[in-house]
């Protein structure tokens, strides 16, 4: 008896519900156009060249925004890594590189914001410290006055490198 009446209350509770269920959204040009125009569009691919490099996808400062980056690889540039390397310690990669891609149909922005392998970065800090390192010598102070504080101004003998 008593699941009988629990039976015909659960039965009488969802037909109550089912009275107030929200009404049904017809689904019209406008609202699928709607719908659409919330979405990301679709990010573009590259170029079916074999020579074409791989590329990143990064954020950008506007949400829901993205930007497509180039990875300057050196074999796809028909570069070595020593030549982009130098580029970068002298400044001339753009140059160097903006020649290159041109050929295979990338842009001057293309290289500018391209994306370089930490490899060829670290080669080319690496580099410039060493030339850094190479410079002369500081002079050094061999010689001071007695009883006196080691200050350059105390200095009697200074010993320059060659």
């Amino acid at each position: 008896m008593r699941t009988s009446i629990l039976s015909i209350g659960v039965i009488a509770s969802v037909l109550t519900l089912n009275a107030f269920a929200d009404p049904v959204t017809i689904t019209t040009q406008d609202y699928v156009d709607t719908a659409d125009a919330l979405k990301q569009d679709k990010i573009t691919g590259h170029s079916t060249s074999a020579m074409y490099p791989d590329s990143v996808i990064t954020d950008t400062t506007i949400d829901g925004t993205v930007a497509k980056r180039i990875i300057l690889d050196p074999g796809v540039l028909r570069m070595n890594e020593n030549g982009m390397v130098m580029g970068l310690e002298n400044g001339t990669l753009v140059d160097t590189l903006g020649n290159r891609a041109s050929v295979i149909g990338l842009t001057e922005d293309d290289v500018k914001n391209g994306v370089i392998p930490a490899g060829i970065i670290t080669s080319a800090f690496e580099g410039h410290l060493e030339r850094i390192n190479l410079k002369q010598k500081k002079k050094v102070c061999v010689q001071y006055i007695e009883n006196a504080e080691e200050t350059s101004e105390n200095c009697l003998l200074w010993n320059l490198p060659d």
